[in-house]
C-alpha cells in the first residue's frame, strides 16, 4: 500500500521552510532638546520580530526581535526596516507583513514603503484612550469593544453617542476624542480580541 502524498502548502519554500510572517511595532518618543531652537524631537523606532512566544504566564517577549531607531525625518526609517527585513529573512521568504502603531501618519505612510504590509492599531493605545474616555463607564466602554470586535462602526457610532449622553462634560470631549481616533483608524482595527480589551 502506497502512503499518500503530503500537502505542501503555498506558503513553503523549495527547501521546505515555511514562509516568515513578519511583524513591525513603531512608536515614537519625545524627547527634549538641550542648547537648540527647536525644543524637542521625536526620537521613531520600531521593531521587527516574527511574533511573541509565552515564557511564562502572562509574560511574553519577542521572538527573532531587531531594533530600527533614530531621529529619522522622512521615508529613511522604513527602508531601514526594509533592509532589515531583507538581510534576516529575504523578502521573497516573507508570507505577509504586519506594521502595528499608535495612529501617528508618519507610522501609517510604512505601508507604502514595506510593500503595502497591513496597517494594525497598537491595542495598548486604543485600550488607553478607551480607558481615558469611558473608565467611568464601564458598560460604554464593554459595548464599544464588543462593536469594535465585530468591526460595525454604526455599533460603535451608536456605543459612542450612549456614551457620551452617560459621563460629564469632560469626559464627553474625550468621547469625542476617542470617536476620531477610533475611526480615523478605522482600518487598523481588525482581529481584535474580547481579551484585549479588558480593562
Amino acid at each position: 500500500m502506497a502512503l499518500p502524498k503530503k500537502k505542501v502548502s503555498r506558503s513553503r519554500r523549495a527547501g521546505g521552510e515555511a514562509k516568515k510572517e513578519i511583524f513591525v511595532l513603531a512608536d515614537g518618543l519625545s524627547v527634549a532638546l538641550q542648547r537648540s531652537q527647536k525644543r524637542r524631537t521625536e526620537l521613531k523606532l520600531a521593531v521587527v520580530h516574527t511574533g511573541a512566544r509565552q515564557t511564562s504566564p502572562g509574560r511574553c517577549e519577542l521572538a527573532d526581535k531587531s531594533l530600527v531607531g533614530g531621529l529619522y525625518d522622512g521615508p529613511e526609517l522604513w527602508e531601514d526596516v526594509g533592509d532589515v527585513i531583507e538581510r534576516k529573512y529575504g523578502w521573497e521568504n516573507v508570507s505577509a507583513v504586519t506594521l502595528n502603531g499608535d495612529g501617528a501618519s508618519w507610522i501609517k505612510e510604512g505601508v507604502e514603503y514595506l510593500g503595502g504590509c497591513r496597517y494594525q492599531l497598537d491595542r495598548f493605545h486604543l485600550a488607553r484612550r478607551m480607558k481615558e474616555a469611558l473608565g467611568g463607564d464601564p458598560a460604554g466602554y464593554r459595548e464599544v469593544w464588543d462593536a469594535l470586535m465585530l468591526h460595525d462602526p454604526v455599533g460603535v457610532s451608536r456605543a459612542l453617542a450612549m456614551a457620551e449622553g452617560r459621563v460629564d462634560s469632560k469626559r464627553k470631549v474625550l468621547v469625542r476624542g476617542l470617536r476620531g481616533y477610533i475611526f480615523d483608524n478605522w482600518d487598523g482595527l481588525w482581529g481584535l480580541k474580547r481579551e484585549e480589551g479588558l480593562q
